[in-house]
């Protein structure tokens, strides 16, 4: 793709990386934890998208409580 540079992908990516994390949080939440197969799934379904988002240092893409203000 023309215009569309290998910085701008890697940028977009990570935003992704972090926008994901809002279907991390709906999946996890329907999950079932009464049982230990279900207590694991659970746990890997949010330590893995969270280890993710902090190697691939995606936070700073999260707006503050300022940038909300306006």
């Amino acid at each position: 793709m023309q215009g569309y540079s290998a910085d701008q992908a890697w940028h977009d990516y990570r935003k992704a990386v972090l926008s994901l994390w809002l279907y991390v949080t709906v999946i996890a939440s329907t999950l079932d934890p009464s049982n230990d197969r279900g207590k694991q799934f659970m746990s890997e379904t949010i330590t893995r998208p969270a280890s993710a988002i902090a190697d691939l240092d995606c936070l700073p893409f999260y707006p503050s409580s300022n940038d909300r203000r306006s």
